[in-house]
């Protein structure tokens, strides 16, 4: 049996290796590998073509402005869309008489969807004290259970704005209740007596 060495394989590689020099020299492995890859790009760059068969005509629908305007409007708008529904029936005569009532105090925000009108603090002039109320109107019934009111009194004791803000007592609500329910009862006579 003949002795084998790790001398004996590195020389086995090695004419392996310049056997295959020979046979394959590198400008062919290189022009192999270059025709492959393009093969492979012009396959792959078939995928980006259109399909003819799955493309659907495009419709020519001509824009009529004054007919989308129109349909807009009668819808209930351009941004939002749909119809708007008024949750406090149009002319609220509470929201009026509110509004009434209320025209002395400057008016802060107002949210006539959500039926809340808030007031800025109004004082009289050379006075530390002020008022603010906010009016919550929940249904167009014309009852006081349909408003709600809160009020506040802010009394500055100097001007280092040193203030202290308590709620008004429900006297004080009350009177602008009946205050506002008594000119919403004006406004539906008036309202009644148009028709």
């Amino acid at each position: 049996m003949q002795h084998i060495t790790i001398g004996y394989y590195i020389k086995k590689c090695i004419s392996l290796i310049n056997t295959l020099k020979m046979k394959f020299s590198l400008k062919i492995v290189q022009s192999i590998v270059t025709y492959i890859t393009l093969i492979a790009l012009t396959f792959s760059c078939k995928s980006f073509k259109k399909d003819e068969a799955n493309t659907t005509p495009k419709k020519n629908i001509p824009i009529k402005v004054d007919e989308r305007t129109a349909a807009a409007r009668d819808e209930g708008g351009f941004l939002f869309g749909g119809k708007k529904t008024d949750p406090l029936d149009g002319q609220n005569p509470l929201w009026r008489a509110t509004l009434e009532a209320l025209e002395d105090i400057p008016i802060e925000s107002a949210s006539y969807n959500g039926g809340i009108i808030n007031t800025s603090w109004y004082s009289k002039a050379d006075s530390n004290e002020a008022i603010k109320i906010t009016v919550v109107i929940s249904n167009t019934e014309l009852k006081a259970s349909s408003i709600k009111i809160n009020s506040f009194k802010r009394i500055c004791y100097n001007s280092d704005n040193n203030c202290e803000t308590k709620k008004l007592g429900q006297s004080f609500n009350s009177k602008i209740k009946d205050t506002i329910i008594q000119k919403a009862k004006q406004i539906e006579i008036k309202k009644a007596e148009k028709k």
